[in-house]
């Protein structure tokens, strides 16, 4: 048996119970309004160099984006949340917008197109509100399970042996990359056994408390001949260079199992033949040694 997280489907009144978690605090409330930002504070900007330029000026932008342009936006922030019905999720987040003004003391707009505008201006400039609403929510209903490890994998092609691999193959369907370190992996005496962790499966080995709901499923599963975790288990996640900076495998990277400690991500630059392990730098995946098999063995 080997552990793994469990995410249950999201209830019938999910995007009811959801309006429980938004915080539209002062702040929030604050930034409901299309006010330019005052043009000192640009300028200002301008002597801390260009990125602090450009972080400084986004509200201002908002402010004078056409209604459209932002609602367009907005609509790309409610979708992030793939388990929402979004017309259903816009009518929630407008009824609680308006209650919470309303309980704050502040002046209703006339209409309900103008509330709305000000609802979308909010979710624009905190992209943030619905994602924490969502962890507060449903990483409570996280649960850790066992899952049962397949007694025996059928395939209908004939697949090359495997010294330690868990059903003595190389299971099919191995990119080139997951191929040379499941190799690695094969020939190592300090490897058990080894296992191609399979994608929504019953037995499959998944991460929920990582992000918003998609499960992380690490690429193998590997059985240390020793290591500090429950049945010496350790998870690895093989990625190719041209993911190394996108913001998804970056949370993926600060993962950590309950009973198997972190996952280990490794990589291959390009033009590279040897693998490294990988670690989270300023906001990307960087390189942080030469990939060794001796590191799995430590929690």
């Amino acid at each position: 048996m080997l552990r793994s997280e469990c995410l249950p489907n999201p209830p019938a009144d999910f995007e009811a119970r959801l309006m429980d978690f938004v915080d539209f605090n002062d702040t929030v409330l604050a930034s409901r309004l299309r006010i330019r930002e005052r043009v000192m504070r640009v300028e200002s900007a301008l002597l801390s160099g260009p990125q602090r330029a450009a972080d400084e000026c986004r509200t201002d932008l908002w402010a004078t984006l056409a209604p459209a342009a932002v609602a367009e936006e907005a609509e790309q922030v409610r979708l992030c949340l793939s388990e929402a019905n979004d017309r259903e999720l816009q009518v929630r987040l407008l009824e609680k917008f308006r209650q919470v003004i309303e309980h704050a003391g502040y002046a209703l707009p006339e209409d309900d197109e103008q509330l709305l505008q000000q609802l979308e201006l909010v979710l624009v400039r905190h992209p943030e509100l619905l994602r924490l609403a969502y962890r507060r929510f449903r990483h409570a209903q996280v649960a850790d399970v066992e899952v049962p490890l397949l007694s025996e994998l059928h395939s209908d092609v004939p697949l090359e042996r495997a010294q330690r691999g868990l059903y003595g193959i190389f299971p099919p369907g191995l990119n080139q990359d997951e191929i040379a370190v499941a190799r690695q992996l094969d020939a190592s005496p300090l490897v058990h056994w080894w296992h191609r962790n399979p994608v929504r499966k019953p037995e499959s080995v998944a991460l929920y408390r990582w992000d918003d709901g998609e499960g992380f499923y690490p690429d193998c599963v590997v059985a240390m001949m020793q290591r500090d975790s429950h049945g010496c288990i350790a998870l690895l996640e093989v990625k190719g260079a041209h993911l190394w900076g996108e913001p998804k495998e970056i949370g993926k990277a600060a993962e950590t199992h309950p009973d198997y400690g972190r996952v280990f991500i490794e990589g291959l630059r390009r033009g590279e033949r040897v693998f490294h392990h990988l670690r989270v730098l300023e906001h990307r995946l960087e390189t942080d040694g030469l990939f060794t098999l001796d590191r799995l063995g430590h929690v």
